[in-house]
């Protein structure tokens, strides 16, 4: 939120932590005194919300617009449910809702399983020049699923 323009990426395997961060900084916001409107889509929600709205408002567009003006957006799971491997109007919302919150300069919080070399071939160099500007942060949750660990 100290630096709207850029977004903050978490890469990593499944279990290593990325969803369990981006609620623990929900609460937090939750917490503080300053009015934030935020919201958390996971990929299969974020597409269903699409298509119900577009269904209402006639275009993605607009969709999108409604579905992507929150102060904070964080999208959890990028490439879970099949943005990479189905049809070119999955992949050509997730360019429209990119493309949005970076020209808007909104604060967003993306989580993937994707390596950044996977986020290029499976998405494109249009999606990943923006996700991987030079002025946002990734951080990589590294190759530990903690939910599979041995926590003795």
């Amino acid at each position: 939120m100290k630096n709207p323009g850029h977004f903050l990426m978490f890469l990593g395997c499944p279990g290593s932590g990325k969803t369990h961060f981006c609620h623990a900084l929900m609460n937090d916001i939750k917490k503080s005194d300053k009015v934030v409107y935020k919201r958390m889509w996971n990929e299969s929600q974020f597409v269903s919300k699409v298509k119900e709205s577009f269904d209402q408002s006639g275009t993605a567009e607009q969709a999108i617009e409604f579905l992507c003006d929150d102060d904070l957006i964080i999208f959890d799971d990028l490439g879970s449910t099949g943005f990479v491997s189905s049809s070119d109007w999955k992949r050509t919302i997730l360019l429209q809702f990119v493309d949005n919150r970076y020209t808007r300069k909104k604060p967003t919080v993306i989580t993937s399983n994707f390596t950044e070399k996977e986020i290029l071939e499976k998405l494109g160099e249009r999606i990943h020049s923006r996700l991987f500007d030079k002025d946002n942060t990734i951080l990589s949750f590294g190759e530990v699923d903690w939910r599979q660990s041995d926590k003795s």
